[in-house]
């Protein structure tokens, strides 16, 4: 109580308190949409995509400002369990997995129970891991993802919806949270984005990747949020295989720092 005794800084928490905003927001247009008998929930997926940028720039402004705090840290995690763990998977249920009845709802309650698991050994490991990786993909990027899956559909609710060679999509989203539940209490190791490009000299060709990267934003916006969520996911994966079967030697030129 010392602590708060002091004061608490008002400008990270001030984006602390728009991601909880914008969660709890994403939430309650979620019941609004399914008791007004709507079947449009691209307004909910925006809500939460506007949350993880909040989120992103809360630890940003903290730095720089030198404004963190004990405090700060606690509440940005209970923040996130609400935009990142209960809205997705509210969102996720009443979008598309509601017709699974039973499963459906335990799908996202495994969703909820491993963004709590996530968020809760983060807080434990705070100064004890290192800093440009993460144990298991961070909650925001997966409720980012599936809410890019959401955006290619425009939020329009799946029911029965199949595609040629595909198959019914409703089975592929139960299938997609149950992964990203999984891989949040993960020990797959993710880049922070913080230590991707700040304080390194990187090749040319990175730059007109990112030039293309713009490109496919500008060509196809209502993609671009689900294929960055897929890269990153695949990012975590891939680093694991190869520290799997590279030599040590190789492994420490091309997969540390």
């Amino acid at each position: 109580m010392a602590g708060l005794g002091r004061g608490i800084y008002v400008l990270p928490n001030l984006f602390t308190s728009a991601n909880l905003f914008l969660g709890f927001y994403a939430i309650i247009r979620a019941v609004q949409i399914t008791m007004e008998g709507h079947n449009t929930f691209q307004e909910c997926a925006i809500a939460i995509i506007f949350a993880a940028i909040a989120d992103m720039l809360d630890g940003r402004v903290a730095n720089m400002t030198k404004t963190a705090s004990k405090f700060g840290v606690e509440y940005d995690s209970i923040s996130d369990m609400v935009s990142f763990g209960v809205a997705p998977a509210l969102v996720m249920f009443l979008w598309s997995l509601s017709s699974f009845g039973r499963i459906g709802w335990i799908a996202c309650f495994l969703y909820v129970g491993c963004t709590a698991l996530r968020l809760a050994r983060y807080n434990v490991q705070v100064g004890f891991v290192e800093k440009s990786h993460f144990q298991g993909i961070p909650s925001p990027m997966a409720a980012f993802m599936l809410c890019g899956l959401m955006l290619i559909f425009n939020g329009e609710k799946l029911e029965e919806l199949s595609l040629p060679y595909i198959g019914t999509i409703k089975y592929y989203v139960l299938a997609l949270v149950i992964l990203l539940a999984l891989l949040m209490v993960s020990k797959v190791p993710y880049r922070n984005f913080r230590s991707l490009f700040l304080k390194k000299r990187l090749p040319f060709y990175v730059l007109l990747i990112i030039i293309l990267g713009i490109m496919f934003v500008a060509l196809k916006p209502l993609w671009a949020t689900f294929v960055i969520g897929l890269i990153y996911v695949l990012s975590g994966v891939t680093v694991l295989i190869l520290k799997m079967i590279l030599p040590k030697s190789l492994r420490k030129k091309y997969l540390q720092g």
